[in-house]
C-alpha cells in the first residue's frame, strides 16, 4: 500500500494557526464546499484513479491505525 502519492500525503504538515494570505488564497484554501465543484466553476476537470477499494486490517495502515478508531478492518478507498 505505499503509493508514491501517499508518501507525500503524509509529510504535510499544518499551521496550528492560518498565516496572513490575500483575501482570494483564503477563499480558496478554506473552502467548505466540494473542490470538485470549485474547480469546475475555474473551468477545470476534475478525475480521479481509484487505486485500491477495500477492506483492510491494522496491520495494513500501521502507520495511521492511532488515528483511527479500534477495529477489526477499515474501508479502504
Amino acid at each position: 500500500m505505499s503509493h508514491p502519492a501517499l508518501t507525500q500525503l503524509r509529510a504535510l504538515r499544518y499551521f496550528k494557526e492560518i498565516p496572513a494570505l490575500d483575501s482570494r488564497l483564503l477563499d480558496w484554501l478554506l473552502l467548505e464546499d466540494s473542490m470538485t465543484k470549485r474547480f469546475e466553476q475555474e473551468g477545470k476537470r476534475v478525475s480521479v484513479t481509484l487505486l485500491r477499494e477495500a477492506f483492510v486490517g491494522p496491520h495494513e495502515v500501521a502507520e495511521e491505525v492511532a488515528l483511527l478508531p479500534v477495529e477489526s478492518r477499515y474501508w479502504f478507498t
